[in-house]
């Protein structure tokens, strides 16, 4: 995808679209800043999205002259929730408006598995959807932090994707990485997901949430030496078992750039995430991406606009809100002006730079992703040499 530039020949542009179809749920995840405990017990406003909406942004997106390209990723809470019926709806009008060469369109859904069922994979499989599925590794570790409102939250997503696989429907699996994953091991994850012949997955760590004053509600998991140390285990362990088959993205990617290519993922690789992610709201307003309003609980982050207050989605390119937030993000980078990885690592993910910042690191080499870089890097030299 081209960066858009204001002034600039740019022949064309894609763009990410987080769709947030609802904050509810129906896990209570201990870490969640959407539909976790610490939201509910603030007071948890529920939102879902009126259809009206998604055929509005269809209809902005249609109208476009430049883009080429649009991901949409369906999120919530839970988008499941939303019902197949409405998935259907969303399904017919994303052909009729958008079902030409104009445009290529990708369609993907993170969910935490626990409402799959043979209809819906029938549905995912028909329209090529792209599917993630939050598990956080064992049954003990995962039920603790991904509580079932009812029943067991493991077993239900473990169902899930044995339905998945019945239907031959490729999915990559995603685990938050808390305290409590980092006691349990870098081997245990691992093993976990070989165990069970999840050979593609990934993991995040567990984001910080603020409430509407910006005090933190929970700690930090990132930046941490510990959360380093996790992570360089759990590289070790991948890289050493040496299996073709078994894919870790965030390091698949680390190693690209260190080779000079480039990242197919936003941790890394990029450094500016503005020009490119957007994430669109119940209430109709388009927004930064979700981390940063999930991290602060009930605030939804920096509005760039709403969506009928434009004509077409490139348009939002042009707005003072827009430009803002790319030269926040922008300016941001300045950290990583000296840091020997800057050219592979483009600083990272933005979120994580603000995180940095309010950890005040004092230098490029406290950087956990410098790191995590370092660690690799020598890995693979120290295995050549």
């Amino acid at each position: 995808m081209q960066l858009y530039q204001e002034n600039s020949k740019v022949k064309e542009v894609g763009m990410a679209i987080i769709v947030k179809l609802s904050n509810n749920c129906n896990l209570s995840c201990v870490y969640c800043g959407v539909a976790g405990p610490l939201v509910r017990e603030r007071g948890l406003n529920a939102e879902t999205i009126d259809f009206n909406q998604i055929s509005s942004l269809f209809d902005k997106i249609a109208n476009s002259e430049k883009l080429t390209s649009v991901d949409f990723i369906w999120h919530g809470g839970e988008p499941l929730l939303s019902g197949l019926p409405f998935f259907k709806k969303i399904m017919a009008s994303q052909k009729e408006k958008l079902g030409n060469d104009k445009i290529t369109i990708k369609n993907s859904i993170q969910t935490n598995g626990a409402l799959i069922n043979d209809e819906w994979a029938k549905f995912m499989k028909e329209n090529a959807f792209q599917l993630g599925v939050s598990i956080d590794g064992s049954e003990e570790l995962h039920n603790q932090q991904r509580k079932a409102v009812v029943g067991n939250s493991h077993a239900q997503v473990m169902r899930g994707m044995e339905i998945l696989r019945r239907h031959a429907i490729p999915f990559g699996a995603l685990a938050v990485v808390t305290k409590d994953s980092i006691n349990f091991g870098a081997k245990e994850l691992f093993d976990f997901f070989v165990r069970n012949e999840i050979y593609t997955f990934d993991f995040l760590p567990q984001e910080p949430i603020f409430d509407e004053n910006d005090k933190q509600l929970t700690p930090n998991i990132y930046p941490s030496d510990e959360y380093v140390a996790f992570v360089n285990e759990l590289f070790d362990i991948w890289y050493n078992y040496d299996d073709p088959k078994i894919h870790i993205l965030l390091f698949e990617e680390i190693m690209r750039t260190i080779l000079g290519r480039g990242s197919k993922i936003c941790q890394i690789g990029h450094g500016i995430c503005a020009n490119t992610t957007f994430t669109f709201y119940p209430d109709g307003t388009i927004r930064p991406c979700d981390k940063f309003p999930r991290a602060f609980g009930g605030v939804n982050g920096e509005i760039i606009t709403k969506i009928n207050e434009i004509d077409n989605i490139e348009s939002i390119f042009s707005l003072k809100n827009y430009k803002k937030l790319l030269l926040a993000q922008i300016t941001s980078l300045s950290m990583c002006e000296n840091c020997k990885w800057r050219d592979s690592c483009k600083g990272a993910c933005t979120f994580d730079r603000y995180m940095y910042n309010r950890s005040t690191l004092q230098n490029d080499k406290e950087c956990p992703t410098y790191k995590v870089y370092e660690h690799i890097y020598n890995k693979i030299k120290n295995q050549l040499c």
